[in-house]
């Protein structure tokens, strides 16, 4: 049974092979590719020594690969596949169908999480404490550029303050200090 590119419509989805030979499907008009992650679990246990040794549990910062806004059809039983997001400094996302356990990644997407796949961690992605840490990392970077803006010069300094106190035995005794030496004016 051929499948047809989720993205596209247009081609017939193709044998490709990824890094270290990983099987995959490829769109040769979109460039994207749609591989199984059962696929990829069986050939991660296969492969264990050939792969490059790697501690990242997070990919590197690439540069953004257009990403599809709108919900694709998983090629193989046309159901809705779910976006999950890679990184919290990236607006890529995966597309996955629970269901068939297939992951489509747009032109260039593989390359952003090519090491978290290569060690083994790329099932991470979709599960729920992934998806949590990652909005956490978005609240933070937010509330930074928040900072960043409203202390300006100042918020360097401050900042290397906030990390000298963050194991400080005494944090909270000398924030009171000076909180309390604000408020009595």
């Amino acid at each position: 049974m051929s499948s047809r590119c989720p993205l596209c419509s247009q081609s017939e989805l193709r044998p490709v092979k990824l890094s270290y030979d990983l099987p995959a499907l490829g769109c040769m008009n979109c460039g994207g590719v749609l591989l199984s992650l059962i696929l990829y679990s069986d050939w991660r246990e296969r492969h264990p020594n050939e792969l490059p040794p790697t501690s990242r549990t997070e990919s590197p910062a690439n540069p953004q690969v257009e990403d599809t806004k709108n919900a694709l059809l998983c090629p193989k039983c046309r159901g809705f596949m779910t976006k999950y997001k890679m990184r919290a400094d990236a607006s890529n996302v995966l597309d996955l169908c629970a269901h068939c356990d297939e992951v489509w990644f747009d032109r260039g997407e593989w390359s952003q999480v090519e090491d978290l796949a290569l060690s083994g961690q790329l099932s991470r992605v979709f599960t729920q404490k992934w998806q949590t840490d990652l909005r956490k990392a978005e609240v933070n970077q937010r509330a930074e550029k928040r900072y960043q803006e409203q202390l300006g010069e100042d918020y360097a300094e401050l900042a290397a303050l906030r990390e000298r106190l963050r194991d400080h035995p005494k944090a909270k005794e000398i924030l009171a200090f000076l909180y309390t030496s604000q408020t009595m004016r």
